[in-house]
C-alpha cells in the first residue's frame, strides 16, 4: 500500500519503539504493548498541475493587489502607461511585489495563498521549515523561469524529488501532507482491520467485570381468604 511521490517517508504505518508493532500513523497507543507512539506525518510531493496553477495563482492575485492602484495612480497623475515611451518602473513594481509575497510567506509560514489551495508546504530535506536564504534561492529561479514553465514543468517531471532547478540549488521540496489520506487507507486494509480488532480486545480486557446479580425470587401472590 505505497503511494505514490511519498517524499522522505515511505511507510505506511509506524513502528513501535518498544515491541516493533505496526500500528497506523498518526501516533496513538500500541495495541500490543501499550507504548505510546508519537504523532508522525507523511508528505508526498506536489503535483506538478497544482505547483504551475498555485504559482500564476498567486501571482494574478498580488498583481492585481498591486497593479489595479497603482496604474489608476499613474492614471490621474497623466502617465499613459500605452505610450511608447511609457516608464517601465511600474512592471518592475509589480514583479518586485510578487518576489517579495513569495520570498516572505513561503520563509515564515511555508506555503502561500495559491499553495494553500492545494494544501501545499515548502519544506527542507529534513521536513523542517526553509531558511530565508533557501526561499531567496528557489524564488529567484521562480521568477525567471515564469518565462519558461515548459523547461520547469520537464525539470519537476524527470527529478527525483519532483524539482525545479531553483529546488535542487536551495535544497527544498514542495509537498502536500497525506497523513490522513494515508491512515483512512491503512484501517481500510485488512492489515488496518486486524489492528482494529487487536485494539479492541485489549481494550475489552481493561474494562472491569461486573458480576452477575441473582434475580429475586417472584412473590407469590396473595391469596383470597373468604
Amino acid at each position: 500500500m505505497r503511494h505514490r511521490g511519498i517524499a522522505t517517508k515511505f511507510k505506511d504505518y509506524q513502528a513501535c519503539e518498544k515491541c516493533q508493532a505496526e500500528i497506523p500513523l498518526g501516533g496513538g497507543t500500541c495495541p500490543n504493548c501499550g507504548n505510546t507512539i508519537p504523532y508522525e506525518r507523511v508528505y508526498a510531493f506536489a503535483p506538478w498541475w497544482e505547483r504551475m496553477i498555485s504559482t500564476y495563482l498567486d501571482f494574478i492575485m498580488v498583481a492585481m493587489v498591486v497593479g489595479i492602484p497603482l496604474f489608476a495612480a499613474l492614471d490621474v497623475a497623466g502617465i499613459d502607461m500605452n505610450a511608447p515611451d511609457a516608464p517601465g518602473w511600474p512592471v518592475a513594481v509589480i514583479f518586485g511585489a510578487v518576489f517579495v509575497y513569495w520570498v516572505v510567506l513561503e520563509w515564515r509560514m511555508g506555503t502561500t495563498v495559491g499553495k494553500l489551495i492545494f494544501r501545499n508546504r515548502v519544506l527542507r530535506y529534513s521536513e523542517r521549515p526553509v531558511k530565508l536564504w533557501q526561499s531567496l534561492i528557489r524564488n529567484i529561479f521562480k521568477m525567471i523561469g515564469l518565462g519558461g514553465s515548459l523547461i520547469t514543468l520537464l525539470c519537476i517531471a524527470l527529478s527525483r524529488r519532483s524539482q525545479r532547478i531553483g529546488d535542487m540549488l536551495a535544497r527544498t521540496i514542495v509537498v502536500k501532507d497525506v497523513t490522513e489520506r494515508m491512515q483512512r487507507d491503512f484501517w481500510q486494509s485488512p492489515v488496518g482491520q486486524q489492528h482494529f480488532q487487536a485494539a479492541y480486545q485489549a481494550w475489552e480486557q481493561t474494562q472491569p467485570t461486573v458480576a452477575a446479580q441473582p434475580q429475586p425470587a417472584p412473590s407469590e401472590p396473595p391469596t383470597a381468604h373468604g
